[in-house]
Order: C-alpha cells, then structure tokens, then sequence
C-alpha cells in the first residue's frame, strides 16, 4: 500500500509545479487514496494542523477528525466524495488536541483516462469567520435592545411606505397590538393623514439625503391625529438608489 501511494503522489506531482502551486494556497489542502490514506498535505495544512508532512503521510484522514461530529455526518464524506463531491461543515482537531469547525469540499481526482486515482479536499479554518460572526450577532443583539428600550419612536420603511421594522415605542405610539401587526400597515396610507405630505417628505430627502424635525399630523390606529416631529435620513444600496428611510 505504501508503495502505492508512492506511486499516487508521483504521478499526480510528476510536474513540480502543481505541488508548488497547491503550497502558495491559502486553503488546507489534503490528497488521499481512495482507502482515504494522506498521500499529500501542502503548506497550509501543516501551519494550520501543526503536523508535519511526514507525520501524517500513510495516515488515514480520520485522525484529524473530531470525535465531537455527528457520526451520520462523517460517514457520510467518504461514500459522497466517490460519487462526486462533499460539502459541509465539520470539526477537526490540531495535533495539540484543539478543535475547530472547517468548511470542507472534497473531490476526485483522475488520471488521463478519467478514472478515479485519489481524492482530494479543500479546507478553510473557519475560527476568525465564527469569531466575527459572534461580535456581529452581539452588535445586533446591542442594537436591537437599544431600539426597543429608546423611548422616541424609531421605525424603517420603504420608499413606497411599507414598515421594514418599528420599535415597541412605535407600535405603542401608534395603538397597534404588536409588531406583526404594526409592519402590515403602510406609512403614506395607514400613518400619514394628508399623503401628500409623505410626498414632500421623500422630496426633502431626495435632494438633501435627510429631513431633521419635519412636521407632519399622523393618525393612530383608532384615528387620533398627532402632530409629530420626524427626523430621517435615505439608506441607499450600492448604487445609490434609495432602499428605506
């Protein structure tokens, strides 16, 4: 077996350039047998695993594997991989022992017949993603209590006047049961009473990119009328076209 993997990863690096090529990859990058025995890693692997090439040759690839993974998942890669390819997410282990969650794609590789010689995957550590993912998720988490707890009625919508989002003092405000039922209304129809004001509005807006303190009289869900003081500004995609305010 040994010589045959020899064999595998001579034929497959015959040029010294696909080797070098796989070595200056950012990816994590193994090659097996079709047993699922490393015939090759590349340089991102070994910085990453901590392992060294020698140390991992002839090694079945499970060793990297966490016993943390479901096993319906992992059973799964190899039998995926010989019919084509295998996608996922999973988590290996470092030869220290730390684990850490991948996005894996696995392929075939062929020899110039097209039959299949080796499998290969593509591994990106995806502890940085998660980590930013976490300060993202507690930003939002932030964000969301402050604009449930601000006492001023904050609310997005869209240029044709449907809610996007509205704050608990908003829907109060308005005298609408809860949030669901708050953003099935329409600002220019259900909020506003002269629409022709919301027109005015998104004049203001269009040329200047925001209104600050702007009267308008609104109506309440029961059809009390208020006199209040919008402050707004236009959020616009990458094109600039005007998205919400």
């Amino acid at each position: 077996m040994e010589n045959e993997r020899d064999y595998l990863h001579n034929y497959i690096f015959s040029s010294k350039f696909a080797e070098q090529t796989l070595n200056s990859l950012n990816e994590c990058i193994s090659m097996t047998d079709m047993e699922d025995y490393i015939i090759f890693i590349n340089d991102a692997f070994e910085r990453t695993y901590g392992f060294s090439k020698n140390e991992l040759i002839g090694k079945n690839i499970n060793i990297i594997r966490s016993n943390n993974n479901d096993p319906s998942i992992t059973k799964n890669i190899l039998p995926s991989t010989l019919k084509g390819s295998w996608v996922g997410r999973i988590y290996n282990k470092r030869k220290d022992g730390t684990e850490f969650l991948v996005s894996l794609r696995t392929g075939i590789v062929r020899n110039d017949l097209g039959e299949p010689i080796a499998l290969v995957g593509s591994a990106i550590d995806l502890t940085e993603t998660l980590l930013a993912e976490e300060k993202l998720q507690a930003a939002q988490d932030k964000y969301r209590a402050l604009f449930n707890e601000i006492k001023d009625v904050v609310y997005e919508s869209t240029p044709e006047g449907n809610l996007i989002d509205i704050n608990a003092s908003g829907i109060e405000l308005f005298g609408y049961k809860n949030r669901e039922e708050a953003l099935s209304v329409n600002v220019t129809n259900d909020l506003y009473v002269f629409p022709e004001d919301r027109d005015k509005f998104k004049q203001l807006i269009e040329k200047y990119g925001f209104v600050k303190n702007y009267e308008i009289l609104i109506k309440t869900k029961d059809n009390e009328h208020l006199i209040v003081l919008e402050t707004a500004y236009a959020n616009k995609n990458k094109d600039g076209k005007v998205i919400s305010y």
